[in-house]
């Protein structure tokens, strides 16, 4: 257990610049928003039901 608490002291800083990353990366998930302004362009696929689907995609 010692262990465990000597090395969150030892890596504070890193751990809460890792942790403020990961919370702002979930924010950007749970508002819908995305970091990569991506659009879809085209779906190729058969129409027979396939479940095969390549998309296209090109940043805005």
């Amino acid at each position: 257990m010692d262990s465990i608490v000597s090395f969150i002291k030892n890596n504070k800083w890193s751990l809460l610049v890792a942790l403020a990353v990961y919370l702002l990366y979930l924010q950007f998930i749970f508002s819908g928003n995305r970091i990569c302004d991506c659009v879809a362009t085209e779906k190729y696929g058969s129409s027979n039901g396939s479940r095969v689907h390549v998309g296209r995609f090109y940043h805005k």
